[in-house]
């Protein structure tokens, strides 16, 4: 499966995956579908701009011919680390290794820049999800939170160290 770095040319292919990413696993993200389908599209410009060059911000993508069926992203946070974010495979692309493939491009990305780990936070209850980051090397730090979006549900976060 075709996984590449999103390009400047993509915004509407990621508008179109993104909000079916809010559609499909809403518990997942930290944005409303509500919110997000009434940006305009210079906001999803914006970000796929940040994340298609430069290193404090990746978004990798599974493309289908045009259509994203898969995507993750990372950040560098404030404190210098980086952050998995928006990992989502479109329903018709689970148990195909494209979440694997996913995580693997955002952590070598990761470990081109020097970094030592990559941390990421998960939903309670996303089973499917949190067995996925625990195949790809990821380890509950004990830590969890209640999520902004949803304060009644609760998020823990896991990290993967990157030696070789």
């Amino acid at each position: 499966m075709p996984i590449r770095r999103i390009r400047s040319e993509d915004t509407a292919a990621f508008r179109t995956a993104r909000l079916r990413s809010l559609k499909d696993a809403p518990s997942a993200f930290g944005d409303r579908y509500e919110d997000a389908a009434v940006r305009p599209l210079a906001a999803f410009q914006d970000r796929v701009d940040r994340a298609a060059e430069g290193n404090r911000a990746v978004l990798f993508v599974v493309d289908d011919g045009g259509r994203f069926t898969g995507m993750a992203g990372a950040y560098t946070t404030e404190a210098g680390e980086i952050e998995l974010v928006s990992m989502w495979v479109a329903p018709e692309a689970r148990g195909t290794g494209a979440g694997t493939e996913l995580v693997e491009a955002v952590c070598d990305w990761a470990r081109g820049g020097g970094n030592e780990s990559i941390y990421l936070w998960v939903t309670v209850g996303n089973d499917h999800a949190r067995n996925l980051y625990l195949r790809c090397g990821f380890a509950a730090t004990g830590e969890s939170k209640a999520r902004p979006i949803n304060p009644q549900m609760r998020e823990e976060r896991m990290r993967r160290h990157l030696g070789e």
